[in-house]
């Protein structure tokens, strides 16, 4: 997630042009090192509209979290965490949610003063959902970037498309980020390649390859 200042605002007519950052909530901590490498994450800015993604919900904390990767031959343990505040969504739109299930939606971020005990005080980003909470489905397999429902080299071959610059679909954008790191590039390749190859040798994932 670079950083980029808008210097002019899309034209009437032309507000497609604009997208949205995309965070996880490893976003919500910033920068940190994980498996002995470092990771760059910039942080919501205050009333920033943004998508939220990879977000698992926490019941115990009342918190999103960064969801237990799997299937990655060497998962990435990110840190991350934020509360959400739905007071911003209409009453017919549902907010229950589903401990250990992962969402994605759209948010306004608000960086809020809260009060830790009496003598001190915190900074923190709050989101507030804009959008219904779309749960990921367990079809979000990790790897399987063409939804075919095996993972092989064709999967790898989409991804590397994808990294070049091209549209390729269907392109499952949970299934295709192996680590959770909000960006597609030759970790993940690498990560879904291992993970071809931890199948080719159990007997019984070999017979789910094509």
């Amino acid at each position: 997630n670079p950083e980029f200042e808008l210097q002019s605002a899309p034209k009437i007519g032309r507000e497609s042009a604009y997208r949205f950052n995309t965070f996880v909530p490893a976003n919500f901590h910033g920068s940190q090192k994980a498996n002995g490498t470092d990771y760059f994450f910039v942080k919501p800015k205050p009333n920033e509209i943004a998508f939220i993604a990879k977000a698992m919900w926490n019941d115990s904390t009342n918190t999103f979290v960064m969801p237990v990767e799997q299937a990655t031959s060497v998962p990435v343990k990110l840190r991350g965490s934020f509360k959400v505040n739905f007071k911003m969504l209409a009453d017919d739109i549902d907010t229950s949610l589903i401990d250990g299930q992962r969402y994605r939606f759209l948010a306004l971020m608000r960086h809020e003063t809260i009060q830790t005990n009496s003598m001190s005080q915190k900074q923190e980003i709050v989101a507030y959902p804009l959008s219904r909470m779309e749960l990921l489905k367990e079809k979000d397999l990790a790897g399987d970037v063409n939804e075919d429902g095996v993972v092989n080299i064709a999967d790898v071959t989409i991804l590397i498309s994808k990294i070049l610059g091209d549209a390729p679909t269907p392109f499952n954008e949970i299934a295709a980020d192996m680590n959770a790191d909000g960006v597609y590039d030759v970790s993940d390749t690498t990560a879904i390649v291992n993970l071809i190859l931890i199948q080719q040798a159990t007997p019984q994932a070999n017979n789910k390859q094509r």
